[in-house]
């Protein structure tokens, strides 16, 4: 009754969602940029800690972000941020290394 995969040695159940459906955690920050210094890297705190950085989505105003613009350490996320940023809204969504 549940949806396996073989590992390399063994078969194993996919776990983390109900009835197939995984929970995806969306987190939203307002950028804020201080006037100087330019591309000030600013911090800010997810709900969650992904198991690997490439496992979220990022985007600033629904523009996907490329992995190059941010870092990720625990539940930090580091966004370079400059004064066209400041007030936008950036949208974290993770869960997805979670299913």
């Amino acid at each position: 009754n549940m949806l396996e995969f073989y590992n390399g040695s063994e078969y194993v159940q996919l776990q983390g969602g109900t009835n197939g459906v995984s929970t995806v955690t969306a987190d939203t920050f307002t950028l804020v940029a201080e006037p100087y210094p330019a591309g000030l890297q600013t911090d800010y705190t997810m709900s969650l800690t992904p198991q690997h950085e490439r496992n979220i989505l990022v985007y600033i105003e629904g523009v996907f972000q490329k992995h190059s613009t941010y870092n990720v350490s625990g539940t930090t996320i580091t966004a370079s941020v400059t004064q066209a940023d400041h007030g936008r809204v950036m949208t974290v969504m993770h869960g997805f290394d979670r299913v």
